[in-house]
């Protein structure tokens, strides 16, 4: 058998492929099954939260452009997992790549479970009148991770492909949405519109921040690109722009898609209904081919994240595993160059967060996960820049963006609620307890490695 560090991973993605992975994971169930709630809950400023939040991640996003474009770490695919590993090292890499599987794997759950209530509460009781056994939710989520696992593992490129045609179809019906409301808004608006945006923040600072959560949820799939650097054909110039690219593509249809949502209907009659999309089409008296395609899509775009996320979380759990910070049998490759244990390890701790009903606290807890792990993103660029690694791309205002990133990453922890907050900190005492234990075999792995 080969030693894992001669293993590499089949490089076949391009820059599109790679572009789709960011934008199939940022837009996802989010902005379908969510955008309502968070309007109901801001007011009109949710649009507000999403910029600033869109923004921050544009920050972090563009670190993390600047790391990935170094030809060191051209063969790592744990994205920022590698980015800590290679910076800082020890602890903090062990706890931002397990913290980041925690992030992929219950996120995913959360995504699988609001995908499958989504189909239960509008096509099997609202259309078709049936009324579905308990276990219809799980076990319907429980199906599409396994067809998603299988997919995984037949190799990345049909894993892309089929990203692809997601991405295409589910932006492609947001665009028609958002052109066939604010068309039949212009042409006959509403009497109420004018109060459709206001009062601004109608719950305060409470609202806003709640919305805010959501949006740092929403945008979390920004970095996945960077999971797929030892996959990617030309990974220094195309990892970076993709993963910027993605940002900067959600942003605009986050925003725009709030912004349509509130030309339709007021932010105070959002939050009643499945999905917002249906309850603005409703309001305009829209075409109902419209109505029928939401539908579709909006199962897709949940089924592409939760692909997606097998594809991340294994291939970080893939990377610790080479780098000795799991055991070395998660780093085997099956013959399509697909590292098999791994894949089927992230399904598996996905399947167990099924036994939480709640996609609203399990997205709050993956999203404790990935915010800690946007925390060593900018120390990591400085400690690279000081060891003498150079990227080819270069973040803005070093090292005062960087230090103002770690800042704002570290206020916004402390707006988890006190729940998230213990169950994080006890995940971090038990992968502070992993770290001791595995902590000679890592000195060893690296001796061998020098």
């Amino acid at each position: 058998m080969q030693e894992v560090e001669d293993i590499e991973l089949s490089r076949r993605l391009s820059f599109w492929a790679l572009l789709a992975a960011g934008v199939g994971d940022i837009v996802g169930s989010s902005i379908f099954f969510y955008s309502g709630y968070v309007l109901k809950i801001a007011g009109p400023s949710a649009v507000l939260a999403y910029l600033l939040v869109g923004l921050f991640g544009l920050g972090i996003a563009l670190i993390s452009a600047e790391i990935a474009s170094m030809p060191q770490l051209r063969r790592t695919s744990g994205a920022i997992y590698s980015f800590t590993r290679e910076g800082l090292g020890g602890f903090w890499a062990i706890s931002v790549g397990l913290m980041r599987v925690m992030g992929y794997t219950i996120g995913g759950a959360a995504v699988a479970i609001a995908m499958a209530t989504f189909v239960k509460q509008a096509i099997i009781v609202g259309l078709l009148r049936m009324s579905p056994p308990a276990f219809f939710v799980p076990a319907l989520a429980g199906t599409v991770l396994g067809m998603w696992v299988l997919l995984n593992l037949f190799g990345v490129s049909p894993t892309a492909t089929t990203e692809m045609i997601f991405v295409a179809f589910k932006v492609s019906v947001i665009l028609l949405f958002a052109a066939a409301v604010a068309a039949i808004v212009f042409i006959r608006p509403p009497p109420t519109l004018f109060y459709h945006f206001v009062p601004l923040a109608p719950n305060g600072l409470s609202g806003v921040a709640k919305a805010a959560t959501i949006a740092f949820f929403a945008y979390t799939g920004f970095n996945t690109v960077a999971v797929f650097t030892a996959e990617a054909k030309k990974p220094e110039r195309d990892v970076p722009r993709g993963i910027y690219g993605s940002q900067i593509t959600a942003m605009i249809i986050y925003v725009g898609v709030l912004i349509v949502l509130l030309m339709a209907r007021g932010w105070y009659d959002y939050g009643k209904t499945t999905t917002a999309f249906i309850a603005a089409l409703s309001a305009v008296n829209a075409p109902i081919i419209i109505k029928f395609l939401v539908i579709p899509a909006a199962i897709l775009a949940s089924a592409g994240v939760t692909l997606l996320w097998v594809a991340s979380s294994s291939r970080t759990i893939y990377q610790m595993s080479k780098d000795g910070y799991l055991p070395s049998k998660m780093a085997s490759l099956n013959s399509r160059h697909i590292p098999w244990i791994s894949t089927i390890t992230a399904a598996f701790l996905m399947a167990i967060a099924f036994i939480t009903p709640s996609f609203i606290y399990l997205a709050d807890l993956a999203t404790f996960g990935f915010v800690y792990s946007y925390l060593f993103v900018g120390p990591s660029l400085i400690s690279l820049r000081t060891k003498g690694y150079k990227g080819k791309f270069k973040a803005p205002l070093y090292p005062i963006f960087e230090v103002g990133m770690f800042a704002l990453t570290a206020a916004f922890l402390f707006t988890f609620s006190p729940s998230v907050l213990t169950e994080a900190g006890i995940a971090l005492l038990l992968i502070l307890g992993i770290y001791l234990v595995q902590r000679q075999s890592i000195s060893a792995h690296n001796e061998n490695k020098t």
